[in-house]
């Protein structure tokens, strides 16, 4: 590991790198012999541009996951985004009436690693004005390697990972993931989430790296996420309250595998209509 203007820059397989800022929040750059890929951009304090420079002097196509303020927050420093179409309406609703970012700024200061004036303006008028719809059908060629979206509509319904084949990778933003928040308005439903489980489970991948961890992951905690979908049981559930969106709670349900991998579903509070069930 190394840390890189106030990111941990971590290797964990060739032209990998995987980088990690104060908050937990990772962004992924994928270097072939031609172009690289960086995968979202954090929440935005860093210089991620100047990390990127510092880790590559090739030419950086940048893609987003999907459209949460802690994956698009660094979108401001690069000429053009892609994201996938589906997630458009989801940037524009949190970069406006659920704006967090004076609130997140706040956060930064206090860890001492709030952006320069120049940046905290950028930061802040940051309207998706650079993003560009991201072909789910196109494979991006880096040069010897080869990387294919692959839709992951749970997390939000324009939710993307992306598939590094000659490295059997898959990047899987927020919806393959250890903690997987079904919790916002624009989530899918456990069962949802279960079937896009099951259609990535398909992809011939060895390795997984997720937006909120800095681990390599292996199959085995794909499993892990399978189990606790398919085992979700609202009754053995614990209320969850989220940190930046607490209008957004949830129930928090958590599970071992049978190879003792731990993973955690975190699903919207089910509407209880006492009318209906009085006349029940």
């Amino acid at each position: 590991m190394q840390t890189i203007f106030d990111l941990n820059v971590y290797q964990p397989l060739d032209g990998v790198y995987h980088m990690q800022d104060a908050t937990g929040v990772c962004a992924t750059l994928i270097v072939g012999a031609e172009r690289a890929l960086l995968v979202d951009t954090c929440t935005g304090y860093a210089d991620l541009k100047a990390v990127v420079g510092a880790l590559t002097g090739k030419p950086c196509i940048v893609c987003n996951t999907h459209a949460h303020l802690d994956h698009i927050g660094g979108n401001y420093q690069f000429d053009r985004v892609y994201l996938n179409q589906k997630d458009f309406a989801v940037g524009c609703l949190y970069l406006s009436a659920l704006d967090i970012r004076p609130a997140a700024l706040e956060h930064f200061a206090q860890m001492g690693l709030a952006p320069d004036q120049t940046r905290t303006e950028q930061y802040l008028a940051y309207r998706m004005e650079n993003v560009e719809a991201l072909n789910m059908e196109e494979e991006i060629d880096l040069g010897g390697v080869h990387v294919r979206p692959v839709p992951m509509g749970s997390h939000s319904p324009g939710m993307t990972g992306f598939y590094v084949q000659e490295r059997k990778l898959l990047l899987g933003g927020d919806s393959v993931c250890l903690l997987a928040c079904l919790n916002f308005p624009e989530a899918s439903s456990v069962k949802q989430h279960l079937q896009m489980l099951k259609d990535i489970s398909a992809i011939d991948f060895s390795f997984l790296l997720s937006s909120h961890s800095k681990e390599l992951l292996t199959r085995e905690d794909v499993e892990a996420m399978l189990e606790c979908a398919q085992s979700y049981d609202e009754a053995k559930t614990s209320h969850y309250a989220d940190p930046f969106y607490p209008q957004f709670g949830g129930r928090m349900y958590l599970h071992e595998s049978q190879k003792g991998k731990h993973a955690i579903i975190v699903a919207k509070r089910r509407i209880v209509n006492h009318a209906e069930d009085h006349k029940a």
